[in-house]
This record gives C-alpha cells, structure tokens and sequence, in this order.
C-alpha cells in the first residue's frame, strides 16, 4: 500500500513541474487577470463559446417563406402581319418561330412593353 501511496506522490511531483501543466496555469491566470480587467466571468466566455441551439420546431416557425416576384409580362408585336404575342418567358413558341424566321435581334425590337 505504502509503493502505491509512493507511486502517486511521484506522479504528481511530474506533474507540477511538467511544462504542459505550467503553460495551462499561465493561461488560466491571464484569462482570469482579462475577466477581472473587464469585469466579466467565466460563465459569459463560456455563452460565447457555446453555440446556440434552436429546436427544430422553432426553426421552422421562424423561417419566412421567400417569395419570388412575379415575372412581368412581355407584349410583342409583329409589324408584318399585327400579331401579338404576350409572354413571361423567353422561349414562348410563337416567339421561337419568329427568332428563326426574322431573326433575334428583329424580335427584340418588337418588344412593346
């Protein structure tokens, strides 16, 4: 019992001089020097640290639907024949047909609004 007592004493004397431990202690008493400095604690470092943590649940309460905004209508007209052509996209077929009959850039300045 008294090899085991010994043993440990041993142990614990390399501790106190191993230089891991020591750069630890300088660390903690420089912390503790900043804290008082700025009259904060530990329990404060520790909020920052900490990630914050939101249940699922209240997650998808707080989130807000985005909402595309509509796309606006695109009149064309077509001088040759008065045709009009109303879309909201680019690849309406009517559209197609006359970019490969008159071509892309006639087509644009067809555009009325």
């Amino acid at each position: 019992m008294e090899g085991i007592v010994e043993a440990q004493v041993l142990e614990l004397e390399n501790w106190r001089i191993s230089p891991a431990l020591q750069r630890d202690i300088r660390f903690e008493t420089q912390l503790l020097a900043l804290l008082d400095e700025y009259g904060s604690g530990i329990p404060q470092v520790l909020d920052v640290l900490r990630p914050v943590t939101i249940p699922y649940s209240e997650l998808r309460q707080r989130r807000i639907k985005a909402t595309r905004r509509s796309r606006d209508v695109k009149i064309y007209v077509n001088p040759p024949d008065g045709m009009v052509a109303e879309t909201k996209m680019a690849n309406h077929g009517l559209l197609k047909l006359w970019r490969m009959a008159y071509g892309s850039h006639v087509v644009a300045s067809w555009r009325v609004s």
